[in-house]
């Protein structure tokens, strides 16, 4: 988990898996990382009869899984179960399992499609954008997802999309956003976008269909212009040119520039992997 945890407890033979996060976890210890690390994530059916069941079985704390099975019977309150896991071994101090109860309380007791939403903006946090964007999707399919919302989501997609470079997805996302929730920035990210696919004329269709102001325009494009001629940007090309004047031989240059290349495809690929 990139960190090293102390475990009071028995570690498990046999994993248990959080499909969340596609993530295997051995011991009490590391649950109660991922719990403190990911309150967004939790909800009532995380302490399902799987996950009692591996308590019982594989870390062999009986008098944990009796309880949380109870519990779980009762319809216990979410930040009650998660209390009595993260008190059953000492990976978090106090303060750190009081702060992430009531954290996972005050997230409970939001409606259930501001759950689902923030959930899905931790896995926009997280880099998973592709996942994101299919729980942002499956959201909007829900009837009872408000209108103002759903057009909050629709931005969030949009700015999904931008970030994998599909600039004319991200542009159709945005208007839709707009549409919805009537927000300037959603309809101003709708112009960058369709200016970054370099649609010219959608730009100046959408422009003249939403009464953009000259001056609006003119700030899109400056806006882009010093993007593309950022001191990182500058920066790139002048340590292009450099290695590429210091590496006279053609093959090391050609192995040196497919290690860049490569370096942005596995970014790339953790950005759109599910």
């Amino acid at each position: 988990m990139g960190e090293l945890i102390l475990c009071q407890h028995a570690i498990a033979a046999n994993p248990y898996y959080i499909d969340a996060l596609s993530l295997n976890i051995y011991s009490l210890e590391e649950l109660s990382y991922y719990i403190y690390h990911n309150v967004d994530l939790m909800e009532e059916e995380f302490f399902g009869e799987d996950l009692i069941r591996w308590i019982r079985e594989e870390v062999k704390d009986e008098p944990l899984a009796t309880e949380l099975s109870k519990l779980r019977e009762e319809q216990a309150p979410l930040q009650l179960m998660t209390s009595r896991v993260l008190t059953s071994n000492a990976y978090l101090t106090q303060v750190e399992i009081k702060d992430t109860v009531s954290a996972v309380s005050e997230y409970s007791g939001l409606s259930k499609s501001a759950r689902r939403k923030k959930r899905a903006d931790a896995l926009m946090q997280k880099g998973r954008l592709t996942d994101a964007i299919y729980a942002y999707e499956d959201l909007l399919l829900d009837e009872q997802t408000p209108r103002m919302l759903k057009g909050d989501i629709c931005h969030n997609i949009g700015s999904a999309y931008a970030k994998l470079f599909f600039f004319h997805e991200a542009a159709l996302y945005f208007e839709s956003a707009y549409q919805k929730n009537n927000r300037t920035t959603s309809m101003m990210s709708m112009f960058y976008a369709l200016w970054c696919d370099g649609d010219e004329k959608g730009f100046e269709e959408k422009a003249k269909e939403y009464h953009l102001p000259q001056g609006n325009i003119e700030s899109v494009k400056k806006i882009y212009s010093a993007a593309i001629h950022s001191d990182d940007v500058n920066n790139f090309s002048e340590s292009l040119s450099n290695l590429k004047q210091n590496e006279k031989d053609s093959v090391t240059f050609e192995k040196a520039l497919n290690s860049i290349v490569s370096d942005w495809k596995r970014d790339y690929n953790r950005l759109c992997r599910v």
